[in-house]
């Protein structure tokens, strides 16, 4: 059968390595004294609900406004990050607003202007269009306020 001693022996072993790779936790911790500072968050206001209820109900001159949602045109879209820099080179030359390379799985988009409403981003469109951007089509996004 079985030697008792053995076990004994191995039994003994055992809870010994326990003892010997147990971890000591140190319970003088107390998490409830961290104060993590809050992200200052970019105000977005969307003009079709006019005012943000937030802006409304804090005091807004201690935030800059950074967003507002818009439009932009998107003129081209690719998986590859070269061909849409470069293409953001070019129209650079070409016009006078901001151009934009933005990442959506799996594409680089290329986009232009900051319009504030429909009727000034199919203004954009058309100089689009005069310059050999036929495609351009207009698409929402959160745009940077105009001064």
């Amino acid at each position: 059968m079985h030697n008792r001693p053995t076990l004994m022996v191995f039994a003994v072993l055992l809870i010994s390595a326990g003892w010997l790779f147990a971890q000591e936790q140190d319970e003088s911790f107390d998490p409830s004294i961290l104060k993590d500072k809050e992200p200052d968050w970019p105000i977005l206001i969307n003009p079709a609900f006019g005012l943000n209820p937030v802006l409304q109900q804090s005091d807004t001159t201690e935030k800059e406004i950074t967003e507002v949602e818009g439009y932009r045109l998107q003129v081209f879209a690719t998986t590859s990050w070269e061909a849409a820099d470069s293409l953001k080179t070019v129209l650079q030359k070409k016009l006078k607003e901001d151009i934009y390379v933005t990442f959506e799985v799996p594409n680089y988009k290329v986009r232009v202007g900051n319009c504030s409403d429909r009727n000034e981003a199919e203004i954009l469109k058309t100089t689009l269009k005069s310059f050999g951007y036929r495609y351009a089509w207009i698409v929402r996004a959160r745009i940077k306020p105009k001064d």
